[in-house]
């Protein structure tokens, strides 16, 4: 019974290292390793690290555009999404234009919102990506929704002096 708990042990360490690999081969930008990770096993297309961060979200926070565009051809869950959002919310933050941009013509909800209710283009509003922001808007992103504090894309403008934004966003027209 010892010997064969002993051997799960390993091969459940050796699976949680090989998960780690594939992660940390995403973060450093290796494609040709994430490439041979999935060819080896294809189901870490669909794992998430211990925090909940899906393959595609760590991507698009660390700019890796090439692996996003992987992941995307892969067919990974575009929408999946976590306390902190989706990989859209990610790529806003960190203020990743060409990799938002690949999310949102590839299909990724736009409007979706994170635990505190707040959206991408109120991501990108917040932390002055104006030209994601931009972006964002004349891609369906609705500067009007409210985070769970009450506030839009809109009041985040007005509040940070972003005048440019301010403009645009009022000429949004709720269908």
């Amino acid at each position: 019974m010892k010997t064969l708990l002993f051997v799960l042990s390993i091969i459940a360490a050796q699976h949680l290292s090989a998960q780690n690999t594939f992660f940390d081969a995403i973060r450093n930008g290796d494609v040709k390793l994430v490439n041979r990770l999935i060819t080896e096993d294809e189901e870490v297309l669909n794992k998430t690290n211990n925090s909940g961060h899906s393959p595609l979200i760590i991507a698009a926070y660390h700019n890796q555009l090439e692996i996003v565009s992987l992941l995307i051809e892969k067919e990974v869950d575009l929408n999946y999404s976590f306390s902190q959002g989706n990989a859209l919310h990610g790529a806003c933050f960190k203020g990743h234009f060409e990799v938002a941009k690949l999310l949102v013509i590839s299909g990724i909800e736009i409007n979706s919102k994170d635990e505190n209710g707040s959206t991408p283009i109120i991501y990108a509003t917040l932390f002055r990506h104006e030209k994601l922001a931009e972006f964002l808007f004349k891609n369906g992103a609705n500067p009007t929704l409210k985070d769970n504090t009450g506030d839009s894309a809109v009041d985040y403008a007005k509040s940070l002096g972003l005048e440019n934004l301010v403009h645009l966003y009022s000429s949004f027209k709720n269908e």
